[in-house]
C-alpha cells in the first residue's frame, strides 16, 4: 500500500473519530437535560461524511498508483532469441 493512501485512511479514521465524539457529546448533552445544536450535528457530520470521502479515495489512489507501476514495466520474455544456425 502506498503512503498517500496510508495517510489517507489515517485521516479517515481521525475525522470519523472525532465525528463520533462529537455526536456522542451532543447526545450526552441532549440526555442531561441540554440542547442538541444544530451547528454541532452539522459539524459531526461533515465529520463523518468527509471520513467516508477520505476512505473511499484512499482505496482509488491506492489502485491507480499499482496500475501507474503496472504500466510502466518492461515485458518479460515475449521475445524469443533466434536459433543458432551454423552454414554448411
Amino acid at each position: 500500500m502506498s503512503r498517500k493512501a496510508m495517510i489517507m485512511q489515517y485521516a479517515a479514521v481521525a475525522c470519523g473519530m472525532a465525528g463520533l465524539f462529537l455526536g456522542m457529546g451532543g447526545e450526552g448533552n441532549v440526555q442531561t437535560g441540554g440542547e442538541f445544536s444544530g451547528s454541532l450535528f452539522a459539524a459531526a457530520m461533515i465529520l463523518l461524511l468527509s471520513a467516508l470521502a477520505l476512505g473511499r479515495m484512499s482505496f482509488v489512489v491506492n489502485d491507480w498508483e499499482k496500475q501507474q507501476r503496472k504500466i510502466h514495466k518492461a515485458q518479460k520474455g515475449t521475445v524469443k532469441p533466434s536459433a543458432k544456425r551454423k552454414a554448411g
